[in-house]
């Protein structure tokens, strides 16, 4: 070699130079990437550090880089920074010897495809002469996986997920005991209906032919969504967050989609944090199972539509877990997003909420601002309003866009069986509480809908009518038509729809669905007929048998009374059902020690809730409504089905059992007031007298009552103690005056209306007096009142009772706006 001045031997000028390799060991990365990105460089492999990270002499300019395989992370081995031994993961040494065998010292094709965040070239690595894929190879022998963040860098992304999934259906190394998961229970694809959105990247819903109570809770795979806030906690939540909600509610809420579970994922348990270090605060949550699925609305995909709205980015796995089989469509409408300049990619500042803290009228704060809101609301006969919130069948929190505020919303002359509370923890639901609000909540929660505002009530709720999206209608009456809801009439009537209201809850009572399961219908006064009495010749009174026949129209009932409010209001109940009250009483008893774990402090009853409360006289529960909240612990309740009253404290009250809730079972007890009379207060002297006389004739006793009239909840009635001369009894009501000519007190038209009533005797008495203008419905009222007012005169005259000292209607004279009543009112008809 020496004399054929070979090689190092060589003699020749610049030889030495010629041969002296210079390897540049730092080369400008980033200029290196924008020269060669793209193409096929000549290159050896000087030294594996794992299956997918290299160290790489580019030829012929030698330089020296490290190269990370794009869209491929394999198994590494790391040393103990403590014992310095190493720790391989599985399948790291088979996956480094893998790539050594086969590229080590050996020249290969590589292609520069960019850089990751520390700086280090991502590229692929092929065969010299076949141009093999190695990342590729690595992978279909289930000895990597792909790596997300990387794989969109790749000039091949379709070849990698295609060598995963071969490795994963053969079950090799890495994914041995791997289950697809289409195979598991649960994932296969469906049809379902999105009926929330929960988050922009969150849905839930319920598969087609499914129970409305069959939820599922989706994420929508390979997205990465703003988090959204919440204003209880003081999160503001992330820019764009109520955007891209809002995005995802117009596409999907209400609509069929198709659903292809891909992953699940469990979520670890978190403690929540209050965000004093800077972030916002994190709500407490235990470990949870998370689905990831594709939907589809039509042939659409909602993740890339998402995305390709600027409004979410795609989620990378960059610690190998599962992700969307669609990954690259996503990658490809984010990139458009970006060159589109859309939503987070346009630099501009997110719009928000649509309204401030000021416009929300459901807080507490600005109740009293919701007067200022209502003629706007008024002014047109529909508005468009979108469902925030379902509170329970018949109410709603709804935004405003036109006017920019959030209100509250109830159903008017509309009542729903009431849900259990939140915030009472022992609280139990009304029968068929649940069913109304499913219906409600699948109908209108996040729909765009439109209302009719008709008034506001004092608790700055707007009252209407609410129209179902895709014209289905009033809301109002499909819940009445189920039978989930029944009618308030003072209010129902008062609405615009008062005749389609009433026709949709008399169709369901008739065919008993659901809250009028074993309904009963009451004996109601017959229609009270246009007629006149027959007088006689000379004007005089009617005929007593003419006036007992009408009379003899009017319903009777057998009551008990159970209570004495003052001198003519009482309340009984009808015969036959006192002990029923007692049972329901100990039914109730009976649960509450099935229950046992209910407490009492756990239950705070507000005014007018439904609950049971113990009676003091024999310490029992009974059922009760709450009318008021009392100083130190305590409440006053009134007992449903006995008309009394009594404070309690909130130890002694329990939540009523839907089985005997109210809507189960009305209340037993019927507000009853003597017809056309007033009585004095009952610390008057006579007050005492006249409800004493009341006590004594109706409590605990069975007592006929001809029903005058029936209004809301309170009954009219007038008190039979004895039958009428003439039709088989003996003698006629205490203090019953004769009439002109000499007649026994019965004989004419006048005072056979009252004779035999305890109306009558407390009038004759001067113990009560008859109402100053009080509503003549017919003859026959006519014909009642002309007899109070005669016993009523008599009594002025003889100075009985309140009329001892004289008139004290005196001043019901033309001065003070009164004008007596001069024409008889039987003849009122004529």
């Amino acid at each position: 070699a020496k004399e054929a001045g070979l090689g190092m031997w060589s003699m020749e000028e610049g030889a030495a130079a010629r041969n002296t390799r210079v390897v540049d060991y730092a080369p400008d990365v980033p200029a290196l990437l924008q020269r060669l990105q793209g193409e096929r460089l000549t290159a050896v492999v000087e030294h594996v550090n794992s299956a997918s990270s290299f160290r790489l002499l580019l030829l012929p300019d030698f330089q020296s880089v490290p190269l990370l395989l794009s869209g491929v992370v394999t198994p590494s081995v790391r040393r103990n920074a403590q014992t310095g031994a190493e720790e391989p993961q599985p399948f790291a040494r088979e996956a480094k010897y893998f790539a050594e065998s086969r590229v080590l010292h050996r020249t290969v094709r590589a292609v520069l495809e960019g850089v990751d965040k520390s700086g280090a070239l991502v590229g692929t690595i092929m065969h010299i002469s076949a141009e093999i894929n190695l990342g590729a190879e690595l992978l279909r022998a289930g000895l990597g996986r792909i790596a997300d963040w990387s794989v969109q860098l790749s000039s091949e992304p379709a070849l990698l997920r295609q060598a995963e999934a071969g490795a994963k259906g053969a079950r090799l190394n890495l994914w041995r005991g791997y289950t697809p998961p289409a195979a598991r229970e649960g994932m296969g694809e469906y049809q379902a209906r999105v009926v929330e959105v929960l988050g922009a990247d969150v849905l839930l819903v319920v598969p087609v032919g499914a129970a409305d109570g069959d939820e599922r809770r989706l994420c929508l795979s390979g997205v990465k969504a703003p988090r959204a806030g919440n204003e209880r906690r003081g999160d503001a939540g992330e820019p764009w967050a109520y955007e891209a909600k809002e995005w995802t509610r117009r596409a999907a809420v209400g609509k069929k989609v198709r659903v292809v579970p891909e992953f699940t994922r469990k979520l670890e348990a978190r403690e929540a944090t209050t965000g004093t270090d800077g972030g916002g605060p994190v709500a407490a949550r235990p470990e949870v199972e998370r689905t990831y699925a594709a939907v589809f609305v039509g042939e659409k995909n909602l993740a890339a539509g998402l995305i390709g709205a600027g409004l979410a980015h795609v989620n990378t796995n960059a610690r190998g877990e599962e992700i969307t089989a669609h990954i690259d469509a996503l990658h490809d409408a984010e990139r458009a997003a970006k060159e589109k300049k859309l939503g987070a990619h346009s630099g501009k500042a997110p719009t928000g909420l649509p309204w401030g803290p000021s416009q929300d009228l459901t807080l507490p704060a600005n109740k009293a601002r919701a007067q200022a809101f209502l003629p706007a609301l008024q002014r047109d006969t529909r508005v468009r309003a979108t469902v925030l919130h379902v509170v329970h069948g018949a109410r709603f929190k709804c935004l405003v866009p036109r006017e920019g505020c959030v209100i509250g919303f109830a159903l008017a002359g509309v009542r729903c069986p009431a849900t259990a509370r939140r915030d009472q923890p022992g609280s139990v639901a009304e029968p068929f509480a649940d069913e109304a609000f499913a219906l409600s909540r699948g109908a209108l929660l996040q729909r765009d809908i439109e209302i009719e505002v008709e008034s506001l009530d004092k608790n700055g709720v707007f009252l209407g009518t609410a129209h179902m999206p895709e014209g289905k209608g009033s809301l109002s009456i499909a819940l009445l038509e189920a039978g989930l809801a029944s009618r308030i009439p003072p209010a129902a009537d008062r609405s615009r729809h008062a005749i389609a209201l009433e026709a949709a809850e008399k169709r369901a009572r008739d065919a008993r669905l659901k809250v009028w399961e074993g309904w009963a219908e009451q004996v109601a006064a017959e229609p009270e007929e246009e007629i006149e009495l027959p007088t006689r010749a000379d004007g005089s009174a009617p005929d007593a048998s003419a006036v007992r026949a009408l009379l003899g129209r009017l319903p009777e009932a057998d009551l008990s009374g159970t209570e004495v409010s003052d001198g003519v209001t009482f309340y009984a109940q009808p015969c036959g059902t006192s002990d029923a009250a007692v049972r329901e009483a100990k039914r109730f008893e009976g649960v509450l020690a099935n229950a046992g774990a209910i407490s009492a402090a756990s239950f705070a009853p507000k005014v007018g809730a439904a609950c049971a409360a113990r009676f003091g006289a024999d310490g029992r529960y009974y059922r009760a409504k709450v009318v008021a909240l009392l100083p130190h612990g305590e409440v006053q309740v009134f007992f449903v089905d006995f008309g009394n009253a009594q404070a309690c404290k909130l130890a002694e009250c329990r939540p009523l059992d839907p089985a005997i809730s109210l809507t189960a079972t009305p209340p037993l007890a019927l507000c009853c007031k003597l017809a056309y009379l007033v009585a004095p207060p009952v610390d008057d002297e006579y007050g005492r007298e006249c409800a004493l006389a009341l006590s004594e004739t109706v409590l605990g006793r069975a007592v006929r009552a001809r029903v005058e009239r029936r209004q809301g909840g309170e009954m009219a009635v007038t008190l039979l103690t004895a039958a009428p001369e003439g039709s088989g009894g003996s003698g006629s009501a205490s203090g019953a005056p004769s009439d002109g000519e000499g007649a026994a007190a019965g004989t004419n038209g006048f005072s056979a209306a009252v004779a035999g009533t305890l109306n009558a005797e407390l009038v004759a008495m001067g113990l009560a007096r008859v109402e100053r203008r009080p509503e003549v419905r017919n003859a026959a009222t006519g014909a009642v009142l002309d007899g109070l007012r005669a016993l009523q005169e008599d009594a002025k005259k003889n100075r009985l009772g309140i009329w001892r000292h004289g008139d004290i209607e005196e001043d019901d004279c033309k001065e003070f706006g009164y004008t007596p009543r001069t024409e008889s009112a039987w003849s009122k008809k004529k």
